[in-house]
């Protein structure tokens, strides 16, 4: 399951509006599901703030100065040794190929962690996560 959201960000959103990041962090992880890979694209609060200006022109109370630079010290604090942090200044072709990157290190973790299975079957998995390509359009080949 790939998402673009998860708890984490209420985490970040609402520790920024004044709520005890740990203890958000507490109470969903009491519950969610861990993830295998989360994938932060951490970029400065006044970048994120100029995009989210070209979107419609609106703002929401989550898109200000202030709570951008908040929800990115609460984001960049999370100790998570699924978490990989990429620079949100990049091109998208060079965030999506270090994304692409960081699934398949995550998936090769999968599969190296998995019980059961021959050694052709593991193999053969890890030959089709190192073929897997991205396009950008959300298909893969």
């Amino acid at each position: 399951v790939v998402m673009d959201r998860y708890y984490f960000s209420t985490v970040a959103y609402q520790g920024a509006r004044g709520l005890d990041p740990a203890e958000l962090l507490r109470l969903n992880e009491s519950f969610a599901v861990e993830p295998d890979l989360l994938v932060v694209i951490d970029l400065p609060a006044e970048v994120g703030l100029k995009r989210v200006g070209h979107r419609d022109g609106a703002g929401n109370e989550f898109e200000t100065l202030t709570q951008l630079t908040r929800s990115r010290e609460i984001f960049r604090s999370l100790q998570k040794s699924y978490l990989v942090e990429l620079d949100g200044t990049l091109s998208p072709d060079t965030l999506r190929a270090e994304m692409l990157a960081a699934f398949r290190r995550a998936a090769r973790r999968k599969v190296a962690d998995r019980p059961g299975g021959s050694d052709a079957e593991r193999q053969a998995v890890l030959r089709a996560i190192d073929g897997v390509a991205c396009t950008g359009t959300g298909s893969t080949a």
